[in-house]
C-alpha cells in the first residue's frame, strides 16, 4: 500500500514540469492521496507525502496543517506547532484559495484546538501588519482640509471664489403714471382753439364802434 501511495505520489510531482494548471491539479491531487493515507492510519507514510509537496514549492496551507497534525500523533503534543504557525501565515496571504474549514472538518479535540489558535494569532499579526500599512500610506499623503475651517491659502480664502456666475447689473425701467395724458388735449400750442377764447382777439361778432359812439367827438 504504501510502494502504491509513494508511486502515485511521484507520478504527480513529475507533472510539476507542467503548465501551472496542470502541477497545480497535480498537487491538488496528492493532497488528497496524503490524506487518505493519514486517515487510513498509515501516519508515518503521510507525513513523509506532505513533507514532499512542501519540498516541491506547495504554498497550500492545508499541507502544512495536515502534516502538522501528522506529526502530532508520532511525537506528541507541540511536535506540529511549526507547520500550524506556517500553514495560518499561508492562509493569511491568501496565496490559494482554499477551503480550510472544511478540510478541517474531521480534526477535532486539542489539536483542533491549536489549530485554532494559531489561525487567530496570524489573523492578529496580518490585522496589524495592514493597519500599519494604512497608517504609512496616510502619512504620506496630504493632509485633508477639517470641515469648516478654512484655509487662508487655500482658494477657500477669497470670498469670491468658486462664483462662476457674474452679478448681473440691476435694469431700470422708467416710471409710467398709471394715467395716460391725451397728447392733443395736452398741447399748449395746438390752434384748435376759436378766436373767442382768446381775450386779446377781435371778435367775430363785435362791430367795430363808430364815430357816434364816440363820447369826445364832435
Amino acid at each position: 500500500m504504501n510502494r502504491f501511495l509513494t508511486l502515485s505520489l511521484s507520478v504527480c510531482l513529475s507533472l510539476l514540469a507542467a503548465t501551472s494548471g496542470s502541477a497545480q491539479n497535480a498537487m491538488d491531487e496528492a493532497f488528497g492521496i496524503g490524506v487518505h493515507a493519514y486517515f487510513s492510519g498509515n501516519i508515518h507514510h503521510a507525513d513523509e507525502l506532505f513533507t514532499q509537496l512542501i519540498d516541491a514549492g506547495s504554498e497550500d496551507p492545508r499541507v502544512f496543517y495536515y502534516r502538522g497534525i501528522a506529526r502530532v500523533r508520532i511525537g506528541g503534543d507541540g511536535a506540529g506547532q511549526l507547520d500550524f504557525e506556517r500553514g495560518a501565515d499561508l492562509e493569511m496571504q491568501g496565496k490559494r484559495a482554499v477551503e480550510v474549514g472544511r478540510s478541517l472538518q474531521r480534526i477535532q479535540g486539542k489539536v483542533r484546538l491549536d489549530i485554532e489558535k494559531a489561525r487567530s494569532a496570524a489573523r492578529l499579526v496580518w490585522s496589524k501588519k495592514k493597519a500599519a500599512e494604512r497608517a504609512k500610506l496616510e502619512a504620506l499623503a496630504p493632509p485633508r482640509p477639517q470641515p469648516g475651517v478654512v484655509d487662508p491659502f487655500g482658494d477657500d480664502a477669497s470670498p469670491l471664489s468658486g462664483r462662476s456666475e457674474k452679478m448681473a447689473a440691476p435694469s431700470i425701467k422708467p416710471e409710467v403714471d398709471a394715467e395716460e395724458v391725451d397728447a392733443g388735449d395736452a398741447s399748449p400750442f395746438d390752434d384748435s382753439d376759436s378766436d373767442d377764447d382768446d381775450p386779446f382777439g377781435e371778435s367775430s361778432g363785435s362791430k367795430k364802434p363808430s364815430d357816434d359812439d364816440d363820447p369826445f367827438g364832435g
